[in-house]
């Protein structure tokens, strides 16, 4: 979704830059004003835009984080009799069912970072160097 956004506010922008002054009949269409008008509110969608992918991305990643810590939490804890290393085993066998939607969510969070970096939004040193604990 962030990726269509961006390239309509893109589209938009370079579509108001080819735009030039006209005659149109008895009509002047000034498009300088159209420009001037609309330019900032298409850098303050943009803006808004930037903001909200790394909102996303902060959020998923966290989220991501803690999902991992507790999972490395109940995987350190050993088993120190037969009925707890039966509930082990079973906590290990759905971490191993749950490790697709935790691959799938690492890769959402990644192609965020992605879109970021292939439109130049610029993401702050926190959330990437977060990412980059979260995926490795």
């Amino acid at each position: 979704e962030f990726a269509k956004y961006i390239r309509s506010v893109r589209a938009a922008s370079a579509d108001l830059a080819k735009m030039d002054n006209k005659f149109c009949g008895v009509l002047y269409l000034n498009t300088q004003k159209l420009r001037n008008d609309l330019l900032p509110q298409l850098q303050t969608i943009m803006g808004t835009i930037r903001l909200k992918l790394i909102e996303v991305a902060k959020r998923k990643t966290e989220k991501l984080f803690t999902d991992f810590k507790e999972r490395i939490k109940v995987v350190s804890e050993r088993p120190a009799d037969l009925d707890s290393f039966a509930t082990f085993v079973e906590n290990i066998n759905t971490i191993k069912g749950e490790s697709q939607k935790l691959i799938a969510e690492a890769d959402e969070i990644d192609m965020l970072h992605r879109i970021a970096e292939e439109n130049a939004l610029e993401i702050p040193q926190e959330e990437v160097a977060k990412k980059e604990v979260v995926l490795g």
